[in-house]
């Protein structure tokens, strides 16, 4: 009768444990797929957003710069008129307008690269440079990929260099960064490392991570791995490894993505 109590308690107790072992795995799933679903989202919003940059900078480029070309061209053909000494006010007028004009482009192009889209990824980031590098700090890059991918893959590892080195802008203070872009093994690498002051990468997540919980998304999405190497003081060196898959590769490399 004993015996057959305690195997009745063990077996008791054996389908508890098991029961929540797979209460334990079930709600473990719950977790992952919340996670999951919430860098669907978060990646959707991001594509959504680019769509809309996107139409931003066309309506820029193609309506307002062409009002602000015309405004120009009128203002010339004004100051041609004179033939004495041309008024001040006309000559301010002509610095203001040429002086926007060159804002729209430069708004146009930072909401939207015409470079990616036209030339791809490599060119778009040799001209990151150009557009970023300041009297505080230069940006170099080390490209070792001139490949064309597809315009979905090129719009979101872009975004992810773009994003990388706006943080790098406004908190590193930092004197140089550097871009390394590789192609090795069906894998895009890319490296963002600078000189700065350096962070506490958990630190940094839990205070104001929302720019890199969206780069972890886009990397998340693309089945890569990202890593953050960095301490106060010390610079920082963020890794991302991004999948070279077939629906990546840009069927006829030489023609432009337009």
């Amino acid at each position: 009768m004993i015996a057959v109590l305690l195997f009745i308690v063990t077996y008791y107790k054996f389908r508890q444990v098991k029961l929540l072992r797979i209460k334990l795995k079930q709600e473990e799933k719950i977790k992952q797929l919340k996670a999951e679903s919430h860098l669907r989202i978060l990646d959707a919003t991001l594509d959504g957003k680019e769509a809309h940059r996107k139409l931003v900078a066309v309506a820029l480029h193609d309506n307002v710069s062409a009002l602000l070309s015309s405004g120009s061209i009128h203002i010339q053909a004004s100051i041609n008129q004179y033939k004495a000494k041309v008024p001040l006010e006309l000559l301010k007028a002509q610095k203001i307008v040429e002086l926007a004009s060159k804002e729209v482009r430069d708004l146009s192009h930072t909401l939207h690269s015409s470079v990616l889209h036209k030339f791809g990824l490599p060119f778009a980031i040799k001209d990151i440079p150009e557009m970023y590098s300041n009297s505080q700090i230069k940006i170099h890059t080390d490209l070792d990929s001139d490949n064309r991918y597809s315009m979905t893959f090129e719009n979101k590892v872009y975004n992810i260099v773009q994003e990388l080195i706006n943080n790098v802008m406004k908190h590193s203070e930092a004197q140089n960064a550097v871009i390394l872009l590789k192609e090795d093994s069906a894998t895009l690498k890319i490296v963002i490392t600078d000189d700065g002051k350096g962070f506490d990468p958990e630190k940094r997540r839990n205070q104001d991570g929302i720019g890199i919980n969206q780069i972890e998304a886009r990397v998340f999405m693309l089945k890569g791995i990202m890593n953050i190497d960095s301490e106060i003081g010390g610079g920082t060196r963020i890794e991302i490894n991004l999948p070279i898959l077939n629906t990546t590769k840009l069927l006829n490399p030489d023609l432009p993505v337009l």
